[in-house]
């Protein structure tokens, strides 16, 4: 089963495209699809783009760093200032010097980011030491997020964000690693054992909009501007 209300991003890129069409009137319309409407996994986004199954897409790195290390370096747990603003400008400093040519080996363009609030663990459980999540089946997205979960006693779960209700109703996992945001979107607390959010400030998430440089290219002029 595939929760899509979990995206609380969906309604704002609805009103952009809509925006969009009307600002060109017409001549730039562009289809939503949310994950689990497509054919497609996160992990396979550049992929399409790059054979032109889409035009463009909303990439988050953390699905990627087994293809793309680079791309997860904000994501690294405890690296960065737990500030948001401050990592926002680390990654503008560093995002066209090591990213776009990343996004370019796949025919993809960066043309904006936004920024999903600090991951935090949420489950059973709060983490207090070092081995408070023994255990504990955890989500994760990555393998950066996983070896945390592991030093933490945990057993890291790779589980896409659609199917995360679904797997806490069934046992898969116990507990979750994602944003402030996804907590509050999805109402996670409302699942039965989900007693705790630990709010350890572990990463901040850019996600990128990332267009396809072949399919912009065609576009008339004023309709890419």
């Amino acid at each position: 089963m595939i929760n899509l209300q979990v995206y609380s991003y969906g309604r704002p890129f609805y009103a952009m495209c809509e925006e969009i069409k009307e600002k060109t009137g017409g001549r730039l319309d562009i289809e939503v699809f949310l994950p689990g409407e497509a054919p497609w996994s996160p992990k396979d986004y550049l992929r399409a783009i790059k054979e032109g199954a889409v035009e463009t897409a909303g990439c988050y790195p953390g699905y990627f760093s087994a293809t793309e290390p680079v791309l997860v370096v904000t994501n690294l747990p405890m690296l960065m200032p737990p500030d948001p603003e401050v990592v926002e400008e680390i990654y503008d400093d560093i995002k066209d010097e090591l990213f776009q040519p990343i996004f370019a080996k796949w025919d993809g363009l960066a043309l904006c980011n936004w920024w999903f609030p600090f991951h935090a663990i949420g489950g059973p459980v709060p983490v207090v030491s070092w081995d408070s999540l023994a255990g504990i089946k955890t989500r994760v997205t990555g393998v950066e997020p996983a070896d945390l979960i592991k030093m933490l006693g945990g057993v890291p779960v790779t589980v896409a964000w659609a199917e995360v209700p679904t797997a806490l109703m069934t046992g898969v996992i116990d507990a979750v690693v994602t944003s402030g945001d996804g907590y509050y979107t999805a109402k996670l607390w409302q699942y039965e054992g989900f007693d705790y959010i630990t709010l350890m400030e572990i990463a901040c998430m850019p996600c990128s909009m990332i267009v396809s440089k072949t399919a912009l290219a065609a576009l008339p002029e004023d309709v890419r501007q």
